[in-house]
């Protein structure tokens, strides 16, 4: 008869081990996203500066070029400056304009890096004899001896008064290299070059300066020569103009400080531990693009020049996030392989006893208490355990025991 009382049973819902294997995948996902995060991050931002780094000592190489074409005419323009000295120190009556001119002249046939080698002096600094020398080989209207040799011929230098190496060497007493400069040849081609300027010093006072054009040809193709679709190079001067340019030569002469918003002092901090790097879209390929700046020292002036290499995002970071790939899929494969042990372990160790013992209780509801029960049979096997399975099943063994006695 029923009391009704009895139980009833309920839809039945996931189990408790493909509960406890959900909670273990889940958590696992979450912390290994985590940490695959932050590994990813800390691995692209060290494989990044490593690249800048690798970037910063390339341009030393290219750059090496322009410092060896720079310490040749360095090299003549200190010998020039001894011989100089040496004709200076006859008294002035005693002083022979012809001498200073040959010391040009053999310095230029020693020099091919140099487009041309000049003196400008000051008034009346070199023997006294302006007035006289008017309007002569080596002269113009003043009488200053201000012979510029060249490869070939010598003639007078000409807008020295308000010229930067003058003006400047006069008033700081100092060697300086230039800013780079363009001039149409006598048989019309185009050229470029910079210029170190010497002073001219005996005793103190100022006599003038020796001025030795460097010629700054040829980099121009090298850079193309180098330069991609996806990287390209540019080699400026200390005030930021472009010398050369590896994909775009009409902006040769322009600014680049100017243009991309520089400061000639950040580049100059620049170092392989720190290299200064700008990502920015380029105004030259428009692509999202990397900039690695790198100075140039060069001896015997304080002034700087600087090269940029300039490539693109993408192909830049293509090996860094070659390697991330290769540490998620690595990552990916143990997560798989993890979540397969836990899995069979929470199966084998959990979810499938719990399953018979359950069966066991659901025979033991229906006072099914055969030993030869299939759930009882399976259930067994778990009374070696001796963890709370194992104490569930002896106490379920002890509960039918007591039963068939009753």
């Amino acid at each position: 008869m029923s009391t009704g009382m009895e139980p009833q049973r309920g839809a039945q819902g996931r189990g408790i081990g493909f509960q406890i294997n959900c909670i273990v995948v889940i958590s696992i996902v979450i912390v290994m996203a985590i940490v695959l995060g932050i590994v990813g991050k800390m691995t692209f931002d060290t494989l990044e500066e490593r690249a800048q780094a690798e970037k910063f000592n390339e341009l030393g190489k290219i750059a090496a070029s322009v410092q060896t074409r720079y310490a040749k005419a360095y090299q003549a323009s200190a010998l020039a400056e001894v011989k100089i000295q040496q004709i200076l120190q006859a008294s002035p009556e005693a002083r022979s304009r012809e001498a200073v001119v040959q010391v040009l002249r053999d310095t230029m046939a020693a020099t091919p890096e140099l487009l041309g080698a000049g003196a400008c002096f000051a008034p009346n600094a070199f023997d006294g004899r302006d007035a006289e020398m008017a309007n002569t080989a080596y002269s113009d209207g003043s009488g200053r001896l201000i012979p510029y040799a060249m490869a070939d011929k010598v003639i007078p230098l000409n807008g020295y008064e308000t010229a930067g190496w003058y003006t400047n060497v006069e008033k700081s007493h100092k060697t300086m290299l230039t800013d780079p400069y363009t001039f149409t040849s006598s048989d019309g081609r185009k050229m470029m070059a910079a210029a170190i300027s010497r002073p001219i010093m005996v005793n103190g006072q100022f006599l003038g300066t020796l001025l030795f054009d460097i010629n700054m040809g040829g980099f121009q193709s090298d850079l193309q020569g180098i330069s991609s679709e996806d990287q390209f190079y540019i080699l400026f001067s200390q005030s930021g103009l472009m010398v050369a340019h590896g994909r775009d030569d009409s902006v040769v002469m322009k600014n680049i400080l100017e243009l991309m918003g520089l400061k000639a002092e950040d580049i100059a901090k620049s170092t392989a531990a720190q290299p200064y790097a700008i990502r920015k879209v380029s105004p030259t390929s428009g692509n999202d693009t990397l900039y690695v700046y790198a100075p140039i020292a060069f001896d015997g002036v304080p002034q700087q020049w600087g090269m940029c290499s300039a490539t693109n995002y993408d192909a830049f970071t293509a090996s860094s996030r070659h390697m991330i790939y290769i540490i998620i899929v690595v990552a990916l494969l143990g997560i798989v392989l993890l979540l397969i042990g836990l899995i069979s372990f929470v199966t084998k160790r959990l979810s499938t006893p719990m399953s018979d013992l359950q069966s066991v209780v659901e025979n033991f509801a229906r006072l099914d208490l055969r030993a030869d029960n299939p759930a009882n049979v399976r259930a067994r096997g778990y009374l070696g355990r001796e963890d709370e399975i194992g104490a569930m099943t002896a106490d379920l063994a002890e509960l039918a025991n007591n039963l068939r006695a009753t």
